[in-house]
C-alpha cells in the first residue's frame, strides 16, 4: 500500500522546483521526477510530444541552462491550486509570471506560464513529480460568439 502524501513534502518539491526554475539547476530539477518503472510524463511547451523517461529529460535539461535559457528574469506565483487526487497523489496547478531570456535572442519570452504537476509518493517513499506540463498563456484576441 502506498503510504499517504504530506502536504509539507507537496511543498517542499514545490519549492524545489521553484528553486531549480530560478537557477537554471537542470540536474537537481531531473531529481524530483519520479522512479516509477512506467517513467514519466514531461511535456515542455516548445515540443509537441512529451518526454516518456528520465534520460531524455536529463538530456533536456543538460541543455536547457547551457543551449537555451541564458536566464530567469522574472518568476513569480501568480497562484497556486492543489487538488488531492487521493492519499497519495495531488495536482499542482500553478500560474507564474515569467520572462525568459533565451541564448542568441534580443527580445525576452515575457507571460504568464501555466503549469501542472502531478506529485505522487514514489517508490523511494519521496514526493516526486510523475507528470508535468507547461504551456505560455498567449494573448490572441480571439473571440467566441
Amino acid at each position: 500500500m502506498t503510504k499517504p502524501l504530506e502536504p509539507l513534502a507537496v511543498d517542499a518539491l514545490y519549492e524545489e522546483w521553484v528553486r531549480c526554475w530560478r537557477e537554471l539547476d537542470g540536474m537537481a530539477m531531473v531529481d524530483l521526477f519520479s522512479d516509477r518503472p512506467e517513467g514519466i510524463v514531461y511535456q515542455a511547451e516548445e515540443f509537441p510530444k512529451p518526454f516518456l523517461d528520465k534520460e531524455k529529460l536529463r538530456r533536456y535539461w543538460t541543455s536547457v541552462p547551457r543551449d537555451v535559457i541564458e536566464r530567469i528574469e522574472e518568476w513569480d506565483e501568480v497562484s497556486k491550486v492543489a487538488l488531492p487526487v487521493d492519499a497519495s497523489t495531488v495536482i499542482l496547478y500553478v500560474l507564474t509570471n515569467t520572462t525568459l531570456r533565451l541564448r542568441g535572442m534580443g527580445a525576452a519570452i515575457s507571460g504568464i506560464l501555466r503549469s501542472t504537476l502531478v506529485i505522487h509518493n514514489a517508490t523511494s517513499g519521496q514526493a516526486r513529480i510523475a507528470h508535468y506540463h507547461e504551456s505560455r498563456l498567449l494573448k490572441l484576441g480571439l473571440t467566441v460568439g
